[in-house]
């Protein structure tokens, strides 16, 4: 969002990183890591644009043989969603003096939210995922569903250009 220019088709890229408990410090090592990525689609300079992140399915699987559970995706998930800074931007110091993320005209949003996820068994088949806003204190928010979703989660890439005379 923001931009005085067009963006093309995947020139963002964003990601989803799950971590093993509510400190967002160590990534859970039994999940690929990033968990899943998602480009950008083609963005007018007036407008914005969603991404949309691949299905993911919770599950409970018992090996029968052994009686064992193999899988267990019962209870809290934690995960960061952020935009995957290109290598190539470098640090640009503004008027401001804040400091931002710089490649080729935009100005990166380097913004990480947190999302948890609790998953409950009804012991009948059914596993069911509810997804809650992390407050940046810590503390589990307000239910995140489709329809607030885009609201809650934004990220602003801004267009940065100057010029001299002299």
């Amino acid at each position: 969002r923001d931009l005085s220019k067009n963006a093309s088709n995947g020139m963002f890229s964003f990601k989803v990183t799950e971590y093993s408990d509510a400190t967002y410090k160590t990534e859970k090592s039994d999940m690929p890591s990033p968990l899943f990525t998602a480009t950008s689609p083609a963005i007018a300079k007036d407008g914005s644009g969603g991404i949309t992140f691949p299905e993911f399915t919770y599950a409970i699987v018992t090996n029968t043989s052994e009686g064992k559970v193999a899988i267990n995706h019962k209870g809290m998930h934690y995960y960061l969603v952020e935009e995957i800074i290109p290598d190539a931007a470098e640090d640009l110091k503004l008027a401001d003096g804040s400091t931002v993320k710089y490649l080729d005209g935009i100005i990166y949003d380097t913004t990480k939210y947190k999302i948890a996820v609790s998953v409950t068994d009804d012991g009948k088949g059914n596993l069911t995922p509810v997804v809650k806003k992390v407050e940046s204190d810590g503390s589990i928010g307000d239910t995140v569903n489709e329809s607030n979703f885009t609201t809650e989660y934004v990220f602003e890439n801004k267009y940065y250009a100057t010029g001299s005379i002299g």
